[in-house]
């Protein structure tokens, strides 16, 4: 503001430089100049979750980005992550989260890093439904628009594995309560997390 109007004109990809280098939920700003003003459009990306990382939540973006100031809580309506470190695992994992549709997005309640000797990429998911789900993470994206079908099918909650192929099976009869990490309580196998 208070700057002579020349100063803007033709200078929009180093506006959008300045504003992606000093606000990293910045994705794109567009620069439109008329004969007395200037509009600034900005873009931003979109949370993709939050990472619980030495006991702190950290704001997750669909580029990968962590954010650096640590939350108190967990964002409502977002998954948490947990056990990753920032790496290729973790930026792919976030790639496929941001591809999902709308309504399996708000189905997830967490998604851990829960390495076997047979796969040590897998991916440990807490639904909001109180079901559980392995996967892998270059399948993630592909296999996960297949579980509203898999778990209307179902008869009681359990686990749906899509970590090689599709199935499901319902959990041992000695389920207890208990809660996420984050603190919702679901109805799943009490697990060794």
């Amino acid at each position: 503001m208070g700057q002579p109007l020349w100063t803007v004109w033709h200078h929009d990809q180093q506006l959008s430089k300045v504003a992606n280098t000093n606000n990293d939920l910045i994705k794109q700003v567009t620069v439109t100049t008329h004969w007395w003003d200037v509009r600034l459009d900005a873009k931003e990306y979109l949370q993709a979750g939050n990472l619980l990382r030495n006991g702190k939540y950290y704001q997750v973006i669909e580029n990968g980005r962590i954010l650096k100031t640590p939350l108190t809580h967990p964002t409502a309506g977002y998954p948490v992550y947990s056990g990753f470190k920032h790496d290729a695992t973790f930026a792919l994992v976030i790639q496929q989260y941001a591809g999902l549709s709308k309504d399996i997005k708000r189905g997830i309640s967490e998604i851990d890093l829960s390495p076997t000797k047979a796969n040590p990429q897998r991916l440990h998911l807490f639904m909001n439904d109180g079901n559980e789900v392995y996967a892998s993470p270059a399948s993630f994206r592909a296999k996960m628009k297949y579980y509203p079908e898999i778990a209307a099918q179902m008869n009681g909650k359990g686990i749906v594995n899509l970590e090689v192929g599709a199935y499901s099976y319902p959990f041992p009869q000695h389920k207890s309560k208990s809660k996420t990490k984050h603190g919702t309580t679901n109805d799943h196998v009490q697990t060794s997390r």
